[in-house]
């Protein structure tokens, strides 16, 4: 575990900590209001289908925009090396690539999914209409427009995405929890918000740089 000179463990630096979290609290709205207006909603252009519509939309855009924003912030700021590999090499570099596929594919499809309901958005119309989200075709700059075709065909990839990334998402948190409970490592302490992971990460810093002291001779 890559350590300070005080014994705590190094963390992330707190702004791409505080994106990861706001990022997936928005991934999780985005999903939930999608499919609820999907699946659940009372019909085409019903009220509650178009308050679920309407926050997916937005907050799928917020997604790319967070997305975005957490690229830079990973461009500006290393991430923490978690340190050498030590018992079963071979197998942690397997989880290491397999982790890092799972991290950028999510990277990937939380910048495909929302440009493709984008599209949609653009050129479905009707109560599918987002107020204030430009005209897609206006990134063209003119060289072509939507067409019917483009439409049907940024609902599949939508679709097929979105039931991906749940997936993914699904493996991320279970492989996170697999790090806490069974191989009982600093994975999730160092992924916690604020203080909690501060006070965390230097607890299991300490615990694993200090050996238990032998007080019964004192």
């Amino acid at each position: 575990m890559p350590m300070r000179g005080d014994g705590s463990i190094q963390r992330p630096n707190a702004g791409s900590v505080t994106i990861h979290w706001v990022g997936a609290a928005l991934v999780f709205l985005a999903l939930l209001a999608g499919l609820f207006a999907v699946y659940y909603s009372s019909g085409c252009c019903a009220a509650d289908r178009r308050t679920a519509y309407l926050l997916h939309a937005y907050a799928g855009l917020a997604v790319l925009g967070f997305v975005v924003l957490r690229l830079m912030f990973r461009v500006r700021y290393s991430w923490p090396n978690t340190g050498p590999n030590t018992g079963r090499p071979g197998k942690a570099r397997i989880g290491d690539l397999a982790a890092s596929v799972i991290h950028w594919a999510l990277y990937g499809m939380m910048i495909v999914i929302p440009l493709t309901g984008w599209i949609m958005a653009s050129g479905m119309g009707c109560c599918w209409y987002v107020p204030g989200l430009p005209d897609v075709n206006l990134l063209s700059l003119g060289i072509s427009d939507t067409t019917p075709a483009d439409v049907g065909t940024a609902y599949r990839v939508h679709t097929t995405l979105v039931w991906l990334i749940i997936g993914l998402i699904a493996l991320h948190v279970s492989a996170a929890l697999v790090h806490h409970l069974i191989l009982k490592n600093d994975t999730l302490h160092r992924m916690l918000p604020g203080r909690l992971g501060q006070k965390a990460a230097i607890h299991v810093g300490h615990e694993t740089a200090r050996p238990p002291i032998n007080r019964g001779d004192a």
